[in-house]
């Protein structure tokens, strides 16, 4: 008989990822689904290798840190508004044109990931779109359902009242947890209220936030 895992054991190596050149398709499976992304996954020494893969980046869609600085984006415009200068140049970007006080409000709204600049020039980036929908939109206190709890990929899919009932929005499961106190056995299947956006154009553009037990739910309890 064979000692399958002697001293000479080599472990198999792990398939590249294929859409990028710098970790295993089973990182970045964990990086996308990760707020801390690829990164927070590898021992030290391979930080640098991996610090800027694109497959879980906040600006790549869909991925956990994308979600995640759309919610910030969408607090920051709800509950702690920038001062008016600044959302100035954030609307004079929406509308291409480059305002008086750019100059010195951009390294601020830079690194809160609100414009970047392409070929040399600032743009407002989809987590600036994402900041002066919120605060021009109709957000409001909407009853939801979580119908899907997916533990491995830390995600949650809920429906939300005033939005097609087919097309339910994707939400992190670490957003619910923290907000309730839940975990995620006691989520599937509760019902609880929410702030969104029903006017959103697109389930990409729907961000629900502040989620919590409603007191009593129609026609059951909570």
């Amino acid at each position: 008989m064979n000692e399958s895992f002697g001293p000479e054991y080599v472990r198999p190596p792990q398939a590249d990822c294929p859409d990028c050149d710098c970790c295993s398709a089973a990182l970045c499976a964990k990086g996308r689904s990760s707020l801390m992304q690829c990164l927070g996954h590898v021992a030290t020494d391979l930080r640098g290798t991996v610090a800027n893969c694109a497959c879980s980046a906040e600006t790549t869609k869909h991925t956990a840190s994308w979600r995640a600085a759309h919610i910030r984006a969408t607090r920051l415009a709800t509950e702690m508004p920038l001062a008016p200068e600044a959302e100035a140049v954030l609307r004079d970007l929406a509308s291409g044109t480059v305002g008086a006080n750019f100059s010195s409000m951009e390294t601020p709204l830079r690194m809160r990931g609100l414009l970047r600049f392409v070929q040399g020039k600032p743009v407002l980036t989809a987590f600036g779109a994402a900041y002066l929908a919120a605060r021009d939109g109709d957000r409001t206190r909407v009853l939801v359902k979580v119908v899907d709890v997916d533990t491995v990929n830390r995600i949650a899919q809920v429906e939300v009242t005033g939005w097609p009932v087919d097309e339910p929005v994707p939400v992190l499961l670490d957003l619910l947890r923290s907000d309730t106190g839940m975990n995620a056995e006691q989520l599937s299947g509760r019902c609880l209220e929410a702030d969104a956006n029903v006017d959103a154009p697109d389930v990409d553009r729907q961000v629900l936030t502040r989620f919590r037990v409603p007191a009593a739910v129609p026609g059951g309890t909570a």
